[in-house]
């Protein structure tokens, strides 16, 4: 197996990879995201992905494995060996993290596509933790189009791929949607979750196709997107809750979707 040396901090790759964790800007323009740790890193490999991996030097031993089923791969995967320095200038994570990858990122271009079944729609969601937790659990509820307002994270931040675990290889991701477009010309039925909702969750049929609406963490769904949405509901809890987390708001209702569809 071939591998090449870092060995400055100053090194092209290694300022690409600080700039890919950092800018979604530039993220968007060279469709490049950044995955720290072993399983990230299978993932993007299994789904074809991968485009570089640099391991820390005294760890190579540890991803023999790996690099055999890289060597396999009909894909050219550049391989890069790195001192602790360089490693820790590159991470973004709490603690040390010895092996990161570069992949490729996909977006779905054509936003007709998720007009024509289940879907969530996401308006400026922050925090890059609840975008991947709520990734994860609307595919295990069997819902494959996600969409993102322009207001929302990046949903190839290396900190959304962390926490969906790499799930975004899995789903239709439309970012930057058109949210007002999308309402009009959307045939399913359109259920918007608000703590201020008469109807409950619970009293809605989704035997029929159904777009998901959820807002902001802080302030929930903006009026103007909300003025439009006739089907608004509440997820009914204790009178000494004010609301529920954004990503387990999401879980109840995707798995009450799921309930009625599979008949639990």
């Amino acid at each position: 197996m071939k591998y090449s040396l870092i060995n400055s901090k100053e090194n092209a790759l290694v300022k690409q990879i600080v700039k890919l964790t950092t800018d979604t800007s530039h993220r968007s323009e060279s469709l490049l995201s950044v995955v720290f740790g072993l399983h990230l890193i299978e993932e993007s490999l299994k789904f074809n992905r991968l485009t570089t991996v640099i391991i820390l030097d005294t760890m190579v031993h540890k991803y023999e494995t790996l690099l055999k089923n890289i060597n396999k791969n009909s894909q050219k995967i550049s391989i890069y060996i790195a001192n602790k320095d360089i490693l820790n200038k590159i991470n973004i994570l709490d603690g040390m993290c010895d092996i990161v990858g570069v992949i490729n990122v996909s977006y779905c271009d054509n936003h007709n596509n998720i007009l024509k079944d289940d879907c969530i729609i996401l308006e400026n969601i922050q925090d890059p933790g609840n975008l991947g937790v709520i990734l994860r659990t609307v595919s295990a509820a069997g819902i494959h189009h996600i969409g993102l307002s322009t207001g929302c994270v990046d949903a190839y931040h290396p900190k959304v791929l962390r926490a969906s675990q790499g799930l975004q290889f899995t789903l239709n991701i439309y970012q930057n949607l058109d949210i007002n477009q999308f309402i009009s010309n959307y045939t399913g039925q359109i259920i918007a979750t608000t703590t201020k909702a008469d109807n409950l969750l619970y009293n809605i049929d989704f035997k029929h196709k159904t777009a998901l609406v959820f807002g902001n963490e802080g302030y929930g769904i903006t009026h103007a997107i909300l003025s439009q949405i006739q089907s608004q509901v509440q997820i009914p809890i204790a009178d000494s809750v004010e609301s529920l987390n954004l990503a387990t708001a999401v879980a109840i209702s995707t798995f009450e979707l799921a309930r009625q569809r599979l008949k639990y």
